[in-house]
């Protein structure tokens, strides 16, 4: 849609324990986007699925993982025609990044 605010998508894929999944996102416009995963207990869209402890993403060259305004640096910023790629690890359990094919590496590490 058109206009200023945040807008959250939400995928209907059911990531279950011990499984190994992988998927793409193509930007088409924009630059500050948050991509990642969230527990099915995110529900409240009107605010960005990773800024509680439920949701880890990659934002404008850092992560996010239960905050809104920081997180330790990782990547670069996003831009317009970019495909990333999201790589979860419910063996490993990690969640890795990729950029237009080049492997940025584990973002998030469950320990």
């Amino acid at each position: 849609t058109e206009g200023n605010g945040f807008k959250t998508t939400v995928g209907t894929e059911i990531f279950t324990e011990g499984g190994r999944y992988y998927f793409e996102i193509f930007i088409n416009k924009g630059q500050l986007i948050k991509i990642g995963v969230c527990r099915p207990t995110v529900t409240h869209l009107e605010e960005a699925f990773s800024d509680g402890l439920n949701g880890w993403a990659i934002y404008n060259g850092q992560t996010r993982h239960n905050s809104n305004s920081t997180g330790p640096n990782f990547g670069s910023q996003l831009t317009s025609g970019d495909i990333i790629g999201v790589a979860l690890d419910m063996v490993e359990g990690t969640l890795g990044y990729y950029r237009n094919e080049q492997y940025w590496g584990v973002a998030f590490k469950d320990e």
